[in-house]
């Protein structure tokens, strides 16, 4: 039996000749906070030295840059806002410093960070490759209810039976998603109840183990 984090992995198992295999999805501990989304505010928190994030920021601010969503009196698009929170703090400022539309916060306490992704229309998942591990991150903005944009390998570690996130198959898709939806309250609501709908759906340890014991005591 190997306990694996993902189908994928499941699969690469049992290409190996694992002769059971069980995925063990990243639990969920639903507690919403009282969401008040500013239109065309988005943000991402994480650990920006983790080259991942670092990476898929860097290439989601080149998208939205040439799509022309960024912050520009100028400029007839949306007006967006991508707010950053982590460290280190230099890497930070160095995005912020290269694109306008970034602001970066740096490390907030738990309070100050539940306070202001409560005002963001989108939590953003930009992880464009299959990386080890799994984005541990996502599983904090679905417990806070936040609406969601990611993409499939970011979803790599979870499970859910009902809701959906809105996914992106590339930096450039995300960006046109950013700018469709971060300013349409509609949008924002119906993505809001999803991520509390998979939240809430997701399971827990005791419904993890009550999966995977008989498979054990079949061994």
């Amino acid at each position: 039996m190997v306990l694996c984090v993902s189908p994928v992995e499941e699969q690469i198992e049992n290409w190996l000749g694992a002769r059971h295999t069980f995925m063990v999805p990243r639990t969920i501990p639903f507690s919403p906070l009282a969401f008040e989304p500013i239109l065309n505010r988005v943000g991402f928190f994480g650990d920006l030295s983790h080259w991942p994030n670092k990476s898929g920021i860097l290439r989601l601010c080149e998208a939205l840059l040439k799509q022309g969503g960024y912050a520009n009196p100028d400029h007839g698009g949306p007006s967006i806002e991508l707010r950053l929170v982590g460290g280190p703090e230099e890497q930070g400022r160095a995005i912020a410093a290269q694109y306008s539309f970034v602001k970066y916060l740096g490390f907030l306490p738990t309070a100050a960070l539940e306070k202001e992704v409560a005002g963001w229309s989108f939590f953003l998942n930009p992880v464009f490759y299959y990386s080890r591990g799994v984005s541990t991150k996502l599983a904090k903005a679905l417990a806070w209810g936040l609406p969601v944009i990611s993409t499939i390998p970011g979803n790599r570690g979870y499970r859910w039976s009902a809701g959906a996130i809105l996914n992106a198959a590339g930096p450039e898709q995300m960006a046109r998603l950013i700018i469709e939806k971060a300013g349409d309250r509609d949008a924002i609501a119906e993505a809001h109840s999803n991520s509390i709908k998979i939240a809430q759906s997701a399971p827990g340890l005791p419904r993890i183990m009550d999966e995977l014991y008989p498979l054990l005591e079949e061994l």
